[in-house]
This record gives C-alpha cells, sequence and structure tokens, in this order.
C-alpha cells in the first residue's frame, strides 16, 4: 500500500526533478496547442511538387490527461514551495550544508521555537560552542572534533525534526505529486502504444 505520509526530503527529491520543475509551462502551452489544432482539424493537406500529403493532427495520447498532470505537479510544487521547512528546501544534506559555509549557529533559524528555547537553555549550546569551535588561536583536536560533531547532530537533529512538520500540508503534496505521476504514467502508455500500433501496422 502506498503511504502519502512521506517527508519534507522525499517530497524535495520530487520536486527537484527538471520535469516536474517546469510543469507549470505545460499549464499555458497546451491549452494554446489544442486550441491551433481545434482550427486545423483532425488533418491536413500539403502539396509538395504535385503530390499530395496527409499530415494527421491527431494527438497520439489524451491532452486532458496530460494537463492534469501538469495542474497536479504545479499545485504539489506551490504547496512545497510555500510549506516545506527551509532547512529542506535549501540543504539536501549535511555535506550540502557545509558546502554552502554554514555554521551551527546558523541552525538557529531553523528550528522550531520551542526545541530552539530548550537548546538555547542548553550550557553546552550557543555560547561554548564558540568557545570550542574554530579560532583564530590553535585549537584543541578533541575539542575541535568534538565541536564538528556536535554541529552535526544538531543538524541532522532539526533537519529530521522539520521532516515531519504541517503533515496535512506534507499528505496534500504528496498526493497531487502521486496523482500527476499517474497521469504522466498513463500519458507515457498511450505514446508506447501508439508507437507500437503504426509499427505494426507499417
Amino acid at each position: 500500500m502506498i503511504s502519502l505520509n512521506v517527508g519534507w526530503h522525499k517530497l524535495s527529491l520530487v520536486q527537484s526533478y527538471k520535469l516536474v520543475k517546469s510543469t507549470y509551462v505545460w499549464l499555458v502551452l497546451v491549452p494554446l496547442v489544442v486550441k491551433l489544432f481545434s482550427k486545423l482539424g483532425d488533418e491536413i493537406e500539403i502539396e509538395i511538387s504535385g503530390n499530395i500529403l496527409h499530415l494527421d493532427l491527431v494527438l497520439p495520447f489524451s491532452w486532458q490527461m496530460f494537463y492534469c498532470s501538469a495542474l497536479a505537479f504545479t499545485a504539489g510544487n506551490i504547496i512545497f514551495s510555500l510549506c516545506a521547512p527551509n532547512i529542506i528546501k535549501n540543504y539536501s544534506d549535511y555535506g550540502d550544508f557545509k558546502n554552502k559555509g554554514k555554521l551551527e549557529k546558523d541552525l538557529m533559524s531553523y528550528m522550531r521555537p520551542d526545541i530552539l528555547k530548550e537548546k538555547q537553555d542548553n550550557k553546552q549550546f550557543g555560547i561554548q560552542f564558540q568557545s570550542l569551535s574554530f579560532s583564530e588561536k590553535k585549537v584543541n583536536t578533541n575539542a575541535e572534533f568534538d565541536a564538528v560533531n556536535r554541529e552535526k547532530e544538531l543538524f541532522w537533529e532539526t533537519f529530521n525534526n522539520q521532516d515531519t512538520t504541517t503533515k496535512l500540508w506534507r499528505i496534500s503534496c504528496g498526493f497531487l505529486y502521486l496523482a500527476g505521476s499517474c497521469c504522466f504514467c498513463v500519458v507515457a502508455a498511450q505514446n508506447i502504444f501508439w508507437v507500437l500500433r503504426y509499427m505494426v501496422t507499417i
């Protein structure tokens, strides 16, 4: 059974595909193309050197299904952009966080208020970290190692806490991505069937 209750991180993997990101373009193009084809009819005749060439303009797939796919993906992208936690949208993992030059103190803006207050009350967080982190003076190797480990643990703690927030919006986003994928698979299957049928008849 397919579960729609997935984390924001998994939804971000879907949202990161170029095909999914660009589906909003088809919301504009599909109606224009369909309107153009409706005026031209199912077939047009072109005369080339006295020969009549018949061009079949019937689409090999359901444009309604394709449009529904684009609509579902676009709606899912809107929900993701508005409701997904910033830490999920900005970083894929701890390595990405470090590659962008971020430090432990930068995680404070991503924490839930209740967790942030708890961390601020903890003497091992904040001021103590600054005394153990990389300074202009030579630091103790063990202290530096502990600081890095603590930063990594804090990142994943914050990341995982935010990954499961706003359940209703996560489910809604997941449902729309699933619906868009199903519609797109139907369109792809229709195209494959049309090509195979054409190959058999030639």
